[in-house]
């Protein structure tokens, strides 16, 4: 049996299988009919304007939506946090992206996407553990333990000795028996963000140096508070010690700076909190009308 993924990255690639998946929506998930309510798009932050166009052919044309409204992720996080100028950093599985944003506005030639994100972590720590003799995590099943496992980790400070700590956390393993992981590989592993050099790419890469980068290559006169406004969304922003960690290395990069972390109560969910809010409010203007 083949698996095939229709869309990579956020990016639509096999329109015609996407096709599939949104009638599976409408007809088995939703129950609804498609031609009775309007639809609320969320489109990836680097997803050209071309393929916007033809999603909303798609679903105007094939669907018969009556209406629909198009929105950009990072568009649903400033309306729903009603920001104007913000740094809007995405923590994906494949990778993370950094949006500035200007007056409501993506800056797009200081946009950044990064092909380093939570598989790099997972994968890494597959590789500490096996360099540590606790297992060889190459069957299907062992790396999506290995998912569980990087749970447990935090991320370390700064100045902070690896190889100090010698304290070991206990892993149920599917079969039962027990894996005693030493803390520090779960802290090496999600060093991969703050040193990608560790699994053979480039350190500039790290993720505090591009946020820098983005907000260097922004109008001036937006920095400061867009420094005063990041917001983090995804998983890997929830894992304990890595917000700390993150202001740290950018003040250190840039101590003139006043750098602070938008307060949210969940990075994983943040996204689609956001758009259903926008999505449920009554004022939304609907700009695309099936004629």
């Amino acid at each position: 049996m083949k698996v095939d993924y229709p869309i990579v990255a956020g990016v639509i690639t096999n329109w015609v299988d996407f096709e599939e998946i949104l009638r599976k929506c409408f007809v088995s998930d939703l129950q609804c009919d498609p031609t009775r309510i309007p639809v609320f798009l969320l489109v990836g932050n680097f997803v050209g304007q071309s393929d916007v166009l033809k999603l909303l052919d798609l679903l105007l044309g094939q669907f018969k939506v009556p209406l629909a409204r198009v929105i950009r992720e990072y568009e649903a996080l400033i309306g729903a946090l009603n920001l104007k100028d913000a740094l809007c950093v995405f923590l994906g599985d494949s990778g993370y992206e950094i949006v500035p944003v200007v007056d409501g506005s993506a800056w797009k030639h200081a946009m950044h996407r990064v092909p380093l994100g939570g598989q790099n972590i997972s994968a890494y720590l597959g590789t500490l553990l096996r360099e540590e003799g606790l297992g060889s995590f190459e069957t299907r099943s062992e790396r999506r333990a290995l998912e569980d496992m990087k749970r447990l980790g935090e991320v370390a400070g700064p100045e902070e000795d690896l190889n100090a700590n010698q304290e070991k956390l206990e892993y149920i393993q599917s079969d039962g028996t027990p894996l005693a992981i030493p803390k520090r590989t779960l802290k090496q592993c999600n060093e991969v963000l703050f040193k990608p050099e560790l699994i053979g790419l480039e350190s500039t890469l790290n993720l505090p140096e591009k946020m820098l980068d983005s907000l260097k290559r922004s109008p001036e006169k937006a920095q400061e508070e867009m420094a005063k406004h990041i917001v983090l969304c995804g998983g890997v922003g929830e894992t304990p010690g890595f917000k700390e960690r993150l202001l740290a290395d950018l003040k250190s990069l840039h101590p003139k700076i006043t750098f602070n972390l938008h307060p949210q109560d969940n990075n994983q969910h943040l996204l689609w909190q956001a758009a259903s809010r926008l999505a449920a409010n009554n004022k939304l203007n609907w700009s695309i009308k099936r004629k």
